[in-house]
């Protein structure tokens, strides 16, 4: 990650910064404004400054253009940005969800889908948002990234996705078809993050009030440990 100057942290440099992301600018100069408004949207209190000056609308274009190696900076802030409610609404309105969902997508470094799943994760809070993900094709691939194999932070991240997305009745039956009980069980083990146990106990409990669900559910069997990634 490229580092950001402390003075780009202090009110004022957020319009410049939107208008260095429009496509007047080089790839390299979107880059570098991309990583510096990453670096100011770590902090809640301008997450409100950043969308206000306008940021998600070119930030959703350069992940539709795909942008080369900044993608994954334009997933990073759009995760950051989701966290504000409003904001939730203003990265779904200009197509940011099936960018975002095709990022799940073999092909994409651990960190993309690291970022991509945490930024679904928040934008499934909004009833309307979830529609859009799970329309987008999202559970599937969600599912696949539970398994044994990915990182901890995708796994927790897949599981705090779905556990949003399952709060809707409809979805949890998707959920449930795409077999994602059992790796879901999984991360309930001994062992494994509090934060990771959280997320899947969460997706499992709206599972739960699915009367089919609730046998599947009590037929998996936990193994202590077992959705700990090699390494991760």
């Amino acid at each position: 990650m490229p580092r950001v100057r402390p003075s780009l942290l202090f009110a004022g440099a957020n319009p410049p910064l939107v208008q260095l992301l429009g496509p007047g600018s080089e790839a390299e100069v979107q880059k570098m404004a991309t990583a510096a408004l990453w670096g100011l949207a770590q902090n809640a209190v301008k997450v409100v400054g950043i969308a206000g000056a306008g940021a998600i609308p070119p930030l959703v274009q350069l992940l539709r253009l795909g942008a080369g190696s900044s993608a994954g900076l334009q997933n990073n802030v759009l995760m950051y940005l989701a966290a504000n409610d409003d904001n939730e609404v203003t990265i779904a309105a200009p197509g940011a969800i099936p960018l975002l969902v095709q990022l799940l997508r073999p092909g994409s470094t651990a960190d993309v889908q690291v970022n991509a799943t945490g930024a679904l994760s928040r934008l499934a809070d909004n009833a309307g948002n979830k529609d859009t993900i799970a329309a987008a094709g999202a559970i599937p691939l969600l599912v696949r990234l539970l398994q044994p194999g990915s990182a901890a932070g995708l796994q927790t991240n897949a599981a705090g996705a779905l556990w949003s997305l399952a709060e809707d009745a409809d979805n949890a039956v998707t959920i449930a078809a795409a077999s994602a009980i059992p790796p879901l069980v999984q991360l309930l083990g001994s062992g494994l993050t509090a934060v990771m146990q959280e997320a899947a106990a969460g997706a499992l409990f709206y599972l739960a009030m699915n009367n089919a669900n609730r046998v599947t559910i009590a037929a998996a069997r936990c193994h202590s440990g077992a959705g700990v990634a090699a390494g991760g």
